[in-house]
């Protein structure tokens, strides 16, 4: 088990930056993570909200994807 905090790099499957962890969402009862809400930008911040099953690896201050760049750059 790796510890994720906020603030953690988000990376796409080929290693580009797609933002910052701003916040995991966890369900209490499986006792597992489901979701991080990623953000990027400094004044206009877009957030994406990021399914656990797209997570390929996590360091601690690194978490790398399965999907591109484009893909998650596509979500509402």
């Amino acid at each position: 088990t790796v510890p994720l905090e906020e603030g953690a790099k988000v990376v796409s499957r080929e290693g580009e930056h797609v933002g910052d962890v701003e916040r995991v969402y966890v369900d209490e009862e499986e006792q597992r993570v489901t979701h991080l809400l990623i953000s990027k930008g400094l004044i206009s911040k877009s957030r994406k909200l990021i399914p656990s099953m797209w997570v390929e690896s996590v360091r601690e201050d690194e978490v790398r994807l399965s999907v591109d760049e484009h893909f998650v750059e596509n979500l509402p």
